[in-house]
Parts: C-alpha cells; sequence; structure tokens
C-alpha cells in the first residue's frame, strides 16, 4: 500500500487508491460486526451464568481477525445492575472497533465525497466520549 499511496501522490491522483481502500473498508466491516457480536456474546453469560456461550473462534477467523486476546471476553464478564455489566478489557475491544471504523472512513475520505467530513465528524466525536 505503501508504493500505491506514493505513486498516487506522485500522479496527483488520490482517488487510484480508492478500489484498494474499499477493499479494506470492506474488511473492516467483517471485523467491527465480529466484534459487535462479541460485545453482545459477554452480555449473555452475565445477564444468565448457567447458559453456556458458543465460542465464536471460527467467526473470528472468518472475519479476519487473528489474535485470540479477547475470546475470553465473555466468560469474564459480569452484570452490575440491569443494562450495565463490567467486561474486562472492553477497551481493548472499543480501540479496535475505532481502527475499523477508521478504515471504513478511508475510502470516503480519499474519494472527497460530500458526507465523508460528517462521518468523520461523528468518529471524532466517538472518540471524545468515556
Amino acid at each position: 500500500m505503501a508504493d500505491k499511496t506514493r505513486i498516487s501522490d506522485a500522479l496527483g491522483e488520490p482517488r487510484l487508491l480508492l478500489p484498494t481502500l474499499a477493499n479494506q473498508a470492506l474488511a473492516a466491516i467483517d471485523r467491527a460486526n465480529f466484534h459487535f457480536t462479541r460485545l453482545q456474546m459477554a452480555q449473555t453469560p452475565a445477564d444468565d451464568p448457567q447458559r453456556t456461550t458458543p465460542e465464536l473462534i471460527a467467526e473470528r477467523t472468518a472475519a479476519g481477525v487473528d489474535e485470540d486476546s479477547l475470546d475470553a471476553l465473555p466468560t469474564r464478564s459480569t452484570r452490575l445492575e440491569p443494562g450495565r455489566h463490567s467486561m474486562p478489557e472492553v477497551s481493548t475491544l472499543c480501540e479496535r472497533l475505532s481502527g475499523e471504523l477508521t478504515a471504513m472512513l478511508a475510502p470516503w475520505r480519499s474519494s472527497s465525497v460530500e458526507d465523508a467530513e460528517s462521518f468523520s465528524d461523528r468518529l471524532a466525536a466517538l472518540h471524545a466520549e468515556p
């Protein structure tokens, strides 16, 4: 990608990167969906400790998420009160999601789509939230 970026910059045509950025954005969507699934799965055992949660290894692999450090997140989650849960390492998961959202915006930013700035502002607002 670095060579493509350098070439497109030299030609003054950042839109040459759009197909690559679009493919990366599509892969980021798959990874983000997996991370959201992982968050949902973490709620299940916290709300009902007797209920088993499925392992998401096949889903993780299919989504292109190679690292397995957060696989145990669902088993370590606890319910604090109705609608509130404690999930160790959720900040790490949120960082991953943030990276995926940033990758999803890259084609929009590169193509100067009118709404790109609005989406970028919304992502910045999410980053500002605790």
